[in-house]
């Protein structure tokens, strides 16, 4: 991983560490958005577009964001870490 990656990285599992509990993944799975956890998604940054370099290539994100599918994405995504996380 280059030095981006690994900070995005760490941010993510910080971020969801401290802010996703078994009831949020549950709840997001029957629907309800999570909005608090959005909150802190938006105010970390990670939202936002990061400046790809030359090695990137296209990524799950960027063809997510194209197709307007990307609160979906973050739905399955932290459903996914939650998983991971038991």
């Amino acid at each position: 991983m280059n030095e981006m990656q690994t900070l995005l990285s760490d941010t993510v599992t910080r971020l969801f560490t401290d802010r996703v509990t078994t009831d949020l993944r549950e709840s997001a799975e029957k629907g309800q958005w999570p909005a608090k956890l959005w909150q802190d998604v938006e105010e970390g940054g990670l939202t936002l577009t990061p400046i790809p370099d030359a090695t990137w290539g296209t990524h799950l994100a960027d063809g997510s964001i194209a197709l307007g599918t990307l609160v979906d994405l973050v739905r399955r995504q932290i459903g996914i870490w939650g998983e991971r996380q038991q």
